[in-house]
């Protein structure tokens, strides 16, 4: 996904695999166990990492449920503090995300607010 055919493999794959590989690498990485996944790659592959799987959920993010946007962003936060320049990052890609979830907030289970 880190590559510049990922955005086209990550588009082919149903959204919650990819947000569960996402979740996963964030996982690794706030365990300090990243070494074979996030640490790996270079800065430049991990911001087209973020900025190809942001753009591949932002096109199907209508099949996530509200639980799993919130659970993408939260994965971003965590991902995007670790980035060398975070200027590099193109926050207009998480806007497909956030409005559906701006849009969904209404039926959004209560104790997912606290998230």
């Amino acid at each position: 996904l880190g590559s510049d055919a990922g955005f086209s493999y990550a588009a082919k794959v149903a959204p919650r695999d990819v947000l569960r590989r996402l979740q996963a690498i964030v996982v690794a990485k706030g365990l300090g166990e990243s070494g074979p996944i996030w640490r790996r790659l270079s800065a430049d592959q991990q911001l087209r990492l973020c900025k190809n799987v942001a753009a591949s959920l932002g096109h199907r993010c209508s099949e996530l449920d509200s639980v799993a946007l919130v659970g993408a962003l939260q994965a971003f936060a965590d991902l995007l503090q670790g980035l060398e320049e975070p200027s590099a990052w193109e926050m207009d890609l998480l806007d497909p995300l956030c409005t559906l979830l701006l849009q969904r907030m209404n039926n959004f289970p209560p104790e997912e607010c606290v998230r």
